[in-house]
């Protein structure tokens, strides 16, 4: 859902905005999370399956235990990446606000 809003900001040519970085940084911090919720789900099934097995003739789905147990060390590395960027745009969109022409600087005799 963030990257559909964060392509939607895109759309708009709303680049480097407030709200481009909190997409962003919503789905760096997906990433993390997902990360270390799969492994400790990963060790809590694990812990559960130990005992339990299932047989089946034929092709299909098989129980298998998880062979590292651990940190997808990749997708953590991932989402530290995407962290990265939203600070990235964070300071984009500092530069962005101070060159945007303000109502305050306008000359009244344009208007």
């Amino acid at each position: 859902m963030l990257i559909w809003r964060l392509l939607a900001n895109a759309a708009a040519g709303d680049f480097f905005s407030v709200r481009a970085v909190r997409y962003v940084r919503g789905i760096g911090w997906l990433l993390i999370v997902g990360c270390v919720l799969e492994a400790i789900l990963g060790l809590l099934a694990t812990a559960a399956q130990h005992g339990y097995s299932i047989q089946q003739f034929g092709t299909g789905a098989h129980l298998a235990l998880r062979a590292d147990g651990g940190f997808d060390f990749l997708q953590l590395a991932l989402g530290g990446l995407v962290l990265l960027l939203a600070e990235l745009f964070r300071r984009g969109a500092i530069i962005e606000t101070e060159h945007r022409p303000s109502d305050a600087h306008r000359d009244p005799a344009r208007s």
